[in-house]
């Protein structure tokens, strides 16, 4: 399945993992997972951070004093607290920024996520395109529009997605391959 994705060349692409036994809600839906959905969460004590990846894995990592977190598994990765509370995730072949709260602020390169609110997203890409991406009331993603092209989801009582709709053969996002 195919959604609204950063790509490491920094153009937005579209990618969306699903996992049948995720009960988690995403932002496409239960069981789905995009890099939107990566958040970070610190332990009570402070020492670790469970690291949630849009494709389903969990990295937990460990604090000595004031340094940066860093993974467990022996990776290059490490996550260091931004001054302003949030996190930065770097290492790899792109740097991952958090708000304080957990949530996804910037995959660089790729794109920003600008939250007008708990209804709307806007994510911007470098050369300044953005896709507004509307949210219903559990934070599913409803509509995805970029200039006059739209594209609507609708979600079944199970919470999964059911339906893709809308302008899906025109592309939403600048594919700069």
């Amino acid at each position: 399945d195919t959604d609204l994705c950063p790509r490491e060349d920094g153009s937005l692409g579209r990618v969306r993992t699903h996992g049948a036994f995720r009960t988690r809600s995403g932002h496409f839906g239960r069981g789905a997972r995009t890099e939107l959905d990566a958040r970070v969460q610190l332990s009570q004590d402070g020492r670790h951070v469970t690291l949630e990846r849009p494709e389903g894995l969990i990295l937990l990592a460990g604090r000595d004093r004031e340094g940066p977190w860093r993974s467990v598994s022996g990776g290059d990765e490490r996550l260091t607290l931004d001054d302003d509370g949030g996190y930065t995730l770097s290492g790899g072949a792109r740097s991952w920024s958090f708000h304080p709260d957990g949530t996804l602020r910037a995959v660089e390169p790729g794109f920003v996520v600008e939250r007008a609110n708990r209804t709307r997203l806007r994510l911007r890409a470098p050369d300044g395109e953005a896709v507004v991406l509307d949210l219903d009331e559990d934070g599913r993603v409803v509509t995805a529009r970029r200039g006059d092209a739209t594209i609507r989801y609708r979600y079944g009582q199970d919470g999964r997605l059911a339906e893709v709709s809308g302008d899906v053969t025109r592309r939403l996002v600048h594919d700069a391959r």
